[in-house]
């Protein structure tokens, strides 16, 4: 009971000097023990951490001021601790989904985020109502639930529009939970991250390689992405994941007490009756038993699923929103980015655009195939994955349609177009060859069977070629 008595003095602190500087030292003494121990004991008892109760609480009284005095904003937001007018809005627009200055309306209700008191039970002060924070699941925002699932969310992916690159709807889910615009759609972001325009191979015949951002999932193309729609973000590599653990696991919990979905990969699932390493691009969603237990959205499903913790993963965290370029500047660079990607020398056994397609059609007509052990072969991994990227890329005119609403003065946009239609003509003339997504080990083993097939491969190469043509 003492160490209960002394959690309530510091939540007296705390709600003291919720308008002024909260000192780390003192927070520590009147805990009586290291901050430290002090933030993790917090988590586990409340189910978020000492800095997120701080603001959210901070956020709260700035709310209370706002409906019922007249100070200005940006007294309001320096009382609290902001620096500026602006971050002080964007902070309070993701909590609140609207402006401090819309929050002043009589008839505008906002969520309560109260004190807590700790108890053998630990209650929130108003209301007296039970906490159940030791575990939490997002709840969907933009769309509906479909029908069958838990009542939370709507899938990662819809493939039957033609959606299969999973780091693009995640950045879709996250914005959704920013409150950022519709703008910031899948579509969008396969433009932006370049997946919509680059095939890739890889000759690893264990590894599976999805796409462009499944293949070279780093800070690189966070940077970019993130830059494209106006947020800092904070990347942390499997590495560090491994070497600070608990430290990564409280800052997920944090995001999500802030309902705001982390992205994550190297998340593996059953596949084909074995499990194999797809290091799966997802977001996390939810936690349990305080952090001790993550739950992520994997592929197609709605409903959230545990993960282990003992693997290295790479996280990605949304921070604070910047300014962001204009639609129009995004789109453009987006463009002009294409003969980048697919020029791109080969990374880790992995090769791009129309070399990714030479080196497919090669590995078929050298039998590449030929020593593999039936049992290892994996016809979705080793064969299936690159027929698909052929089929979601001929999508990508949602991204090039709206290229051209924006910038119309593309000169290269036409030629991208006419090639992309090629392309697209071309796919019911592969479907009906042996090397449609009805192979099967045997076919993929005989070398005179998909003559036909590596030809088209080879085809489609071509296409690519013809692709950077537009840009000389």
């Amino acid at each position: 009971m003492e160490s209960l008595e002394r959690l309530n003095k510091l939540i007296s602190y705390v709600e003291e000097n919720l308008d002024g500087e909260i000192d780390n030292q003192t927070l520590s003494r009147i805990a009586a023990c290291p901050l430290a121990v002090l933030q993790r004991l917090f988590v586990l008892m409340t189910g978020t951490t000492l800095i997120e109760y701080v603001r959210l609480r901070r956020l709260a009284r700035a709310a209370d001021d706002l409906r019922c005095g007249k100070e200005k904003v940006i007294d309001i937001a320096i009382k609290y601790g902001y620096d500026s007018s602006d971050t002080f809005g964007v902070a309070f627009k993701r909590r609140y989904g609207m402006t401090p200055t819309a929050a002043r309306d009589a008839n505008v209700i906002l969520p309560d985020y109260d004190r807590i008191s700790f108890t053998p039970s630990i209650k929130r002060i108003k209301g007296d109502v039970t906490m159940n924070q030791s575990s939490k699941i997002l709840k969907t925002k933009w769309y509906q639930p479909h029908a069958g699932s838990d009542g939370n969310f709507h899938p990662l992916l819809d493939k039957y529009q033609g959606q299969n690159y999973a780091f693009n709807a995640c950045m879709a889910m996250l914005m959704e939970y920013l409150g950022e615009s519709k703008d910031y759609d899948y579509w969008f972001f396969s433009g932006v991250s370049g997946d919509c325009f680059t095939q890739v191979y890889g000759g690893d015949l264990t590894k599976w390689h999805q796409c462009l951002s499944h293949a070279c999932f780093d800070e690189h193309l966070i940077k970019r992405v993130f830059d494209a729609c106006g947020y800092d973000y904070t990347f942390v590599s499997p590495q560090s994941f491994s070497a600070n653990r608990e430290k990564y696991i409280q800052k997920v919990v944090s995001h999500i007490d802030r309902d705001l979905p982390v992205i994550v990969k190297g998340f593996n699932f059953p596949y084909s009756e074995k499990l194999i390493p797809v290091e799966e691009i997802t977001c996390i969603v939810g936690y349990e038993n305080g952090g001790q237990t993550l739950l992520c959205l994997p592929d197609t499903s709605a409903t959230p699923k545990s993960f282990p913790l003992d693997t290295p993963y790479t996280l990605v965290f949304a921070e604070e929103k910047k300014k962001a370029p204009t639609l129009p500047e995004v789109y453009r660079q987006a463009i002009a980015n294409i003969p980048l990607l697919n020029l791109a020398s080969p990374r880790d056994g992995v090769s791009f655009g129309a070399h990714a397609f030479l080196d497919w059609a090669e590995n078929i007509e050298n039998g590449a195939y030929d020593d593999t052990l039936d049992d290892e072969l994996d016809i979705w991994r080793d064969y299936g994955e690159y027929l698909c990227i052929i089929a979601t890329n001929v999508f990508c005119p949602n991204f090039l349609n709206k290229a051209k609403e924006l910038c119309p003065d593309i000169k290269e946009l036409p030629a991208i177009n006419a090639v992309i239609e090629k392309m697209h003509a071309h796919m019911n003339e592969f479907m009906g060859l042996e090397g449609g997504f009805g192979m099967d080990v045997r076919k993929l083993k005989d070398r005179e069977l998909m003559r036909p097939v590596s030809e088209m491969i080879r085809r489609y190469a071509r296409f690519y070629n013809e692709l950077l043509a537009a840009f000389r």
